[in-house]
């Protein structure tokens, strides 16, 4: 993607074609009408349906059925309904509007709204989130595209009353270029800007202001710097902004000249951006915009190491995920496989409770790892990954500390979390764990390892697990194995490890009044949510509880239970507000009982990957292949002799 590769134009002002530039329409009065006989009306333009208009090239026309409200102070018309009776570039309307003086003024817009009000106070609103039914389709303008007759004023009984029509706010067309599907598209300029607002009112008989400036308002409702436009069906993108569907948004006029606007748009279900050069957005005019997703051409040997800030912390010091992938070769990058997998990495990360929630205080990086091969033997591809026994997936940490030091210093190094997507679609996933050195809240590098796996859902799962379970928050495993009780090195480094707020969701305890997450069990807010003490964790049969039965840490799915979302939470809250941020157990509990049944809903969709799991048996949990992460007994500095 060329970040800024973004081309507007603006279209030629039309009058009298009733193009957006101008639309011309036409009240005539029948000859010789006396007072008190009907005005016939004729007025160019037309669309489909009712009060609808129709965008035909760049000329808005008019359809049988649209509707106007008219005003004449004389003859005490407020809002008067008038109908078109034919559709095309001109046509007849009907309604009851009369001759009663000796002369007349007349205001008029488009389209009408029901109700009772004085033509200085019609109701006007520009809404900032739109919908449009399918690619090209650009019959939902009808609606937003307000439309205001000039003043006419004094208008002697039985002469012609010409009516000249002008719009109100700004039409952008949208032509992105690329591949998938686009879903939804949206344009933010800084705060402060009015590119949409709530309910206000307009005094349709102010003069018609100097081309492209903008009709004065009277009390705009609550302003927006964005506006956004869902398509009901996603429209195919094409490479040719000539044959790419076109997606149409209505604006309010707003110079932004000078000023950056960011434009994003969700293909596929995944959000791409690009940040451009304001320009002005004059009234009446209509804009054509080029948005090409299409993926840099460039060498991809030059592009190695580039770093993509996919998101940032909105509050918070921000706190640091950085996303990179091995074993993608040049072509991933000529083509958009690996921005689209790195994104998608990341709306995963975020699509399980607490994350979800706090996603505005993190930022989220990509980093480029161009590899020479996909073949996975620890030498021939960028981070030097292979596979192990089982699910076994092994690295080079090294590889990915340097490439993550691109995006991020030094000194945030000890609380990032760096997640590797693998090239390949077997269920394998690591977790590499370097020693903390102060904090109680999780602190120390770590390099999560993930596959593809066979499916999108797989994949999310898995990285629940090892990025968002073991990598950034430092969560113990809660299945085990065959293999009897805790062995003494583990259980020393389990209890080392604690103090630094690590493997809070497993203890060595089975007291209920002093195992870890006592408090939970003596809380009757979280009597329903299968609390316990459990032996059975850590990867050890005996001599080690755990809370739950089901959990993310057991089987990777059915949520993270109370413990591990209090330990997330607390970490996300330590590393976003600082050392000094102090630790409120009902603040948690309101947060947590007012989220709970999200989490729950997000976690139980992925159930058991073996045959228990389907049928009669469908809602059985089946244990589901692991590897417990490798704890390495030092600093990530000195694993890089770095000082």
């Amino acid at each position: 993607m060329r970040i800024g590769n973004f081309i507007a134009a603006a279209s030629a002002l039309l009058i009298g074609a009733l193009a957006l530039g101008g639309c011309g329409r036409d009240l005539q009065p029948a000859a010789d009408s006396p007072a008190g006989q009907r005005i016939a009306v004729e007025a160019r333009a037309g669309s489909v349906g009712n009060t609808r208009t129709e965008l035909n090239d760049r000329r808005t026309e008019w359809v049988a059925g649209d509707r106007i409200g008219i005003f004449s102070p004389q003859n005490g018309a407020k809002n008067l309904l008038l109908r078109a009776i034919d559709s095309g570039a001109s046509s007849a309307f009907d309604g009851d509007l009369v001759w009663r003086d000796a002369s007349q003024d007349f205001y008029a817009y488009y389209p009408h709204t029901a109700g009772t009000f004085a033509h200085t106070a019609v109701p006007v609103s520009l809404p900032d989130n739109q919908t449009q039914s399918e690619g090209g389709d650009a019959g939902h303008l009808s609606a937003l595209d307000l439309m205001v007759a000039g003043p006419l004023t004094d208008v002697p009984m039985g002469e012609d009353v010409r009516l000249q029509f002008s719009h109100v706010f700004t039409l952008l067309e949208l032509r992105v270029i690329g591949t998938g599907s686009v879903s939804r598209v949206a344009i933010s300029a800084a705060t402060g800007n009015r590119l949409a607002f709530g309910g206000g009112t307009m005094d349709v008989s102010q003069e018609k202001p100097a081309d492209g400036e903008p009709y004065s308002l009277v009390r705009p409702g609550a302003s927006s710097p964005s506006v956004a436009l869902s398509l009901t069906a996603p429209a195919t993108l094409t490479d040719d902004e000539t044959t790419t569907p076109a997606l149409y948004m209505m604006v309010n006029p707003a110079d932004l000249t000078g000023q950056q606007i960011t434009v994003s748009a969700t293909i596929d279900g995944v959000p791409e951006t690009i940040v451009a050069d304001g320009f002005r957005l004059d009234r009446g005019r209509k804009y054509t915009l080029v948005i090409d997703l299409r993926p840099d051409e460039t060498d991809p040997g030059a592009i190695d190491g580039k770093v993509t800030k996919l998101q940032a912390a909105t509050e918070g010091t921000g706190i640091d995920i950085v996303l990179m992938g091995d074993g993608f070769t040049k072509s991933a990058f000529t083509g958009s496989s690996y921005d689209r997998t790195m994104r998608k990495a990341m709306e995963s990360f975020f699509s399980e409770e607490p994350y979800k929630s706090h996603r505005r205080l993190f930022n989220v990086w990509m980093v480029n790892v161009v590899s020479e091969s996909k073949k996975f033997d620890g030498v021939s591809t960028a981070l030097g990954c292979s596979f192990g026994e089982g699910t076994v997936v092994k690295g080079n940490d090294q590889a990915c500390m340097r490439y993550a030091r691109k995006a991020i210093s030094e000194s945030r190094m000890d609380k990032a979390a760096l997640i590797v997507i693998v090239n390949d679609t077997s269920w394998r996933g690591t977790c590499y764990m370097y020693y903390p050195n102060s904090g109680d809240w999780g602190n120390g590098l770590a390099v999560s390892y993930s596959t593809l796996c066979g499916s999108d859902r797989d994949a999310r799962s898995l990285l629940h697990h090892e990025a968002a379970g073991h990598a950034f928050a430092k969560l113990g495993d809660e299945y085990w194995e065959d293999n009897g009780t805790i062995s003494t090195a583990e259980t020393s480094e389990l209890q080392q490890l604690s103090s630094f707020g690590w493997w809070k969701n497993v203890d060595l305890t089975s007291d209920r009044s002093r195992v870890k997450w006592a408090r939970f069990l003596a809380d009757p807010r979280y009597a329903s949510q299968g609390l316990g003490v459990y032996e059975g964790g850590f990867t050890w049969q005996r001599g080690v509880w755990r809370p739950t039965e089901y959990s993310i840490m057991r089987f990777n799915t059915g949520g993270f239970n109370a413990p591990s979302r209090e330990a997330i939470w607390y970490r996300i809250h330590k590393l976003a507000h600082g050392a000094g941020w102090q630790y409120d157990y009902e603040e948690f509990v309101a947060w947590d009982l007012s989220h709970y049944s999200a989490a729950r809903a997000a976690g139980t969709e992925t159930r058991a990957r073996t045959g228990a799991g389907t049928g009669a048996n469908a809602d059985v949990f089946a244990p589901v292949p692991h590897t417990p992460p490798v704890v390495i007994p030092h600093s990530w500095r000195e694993a890089l002799n770095v000082r």
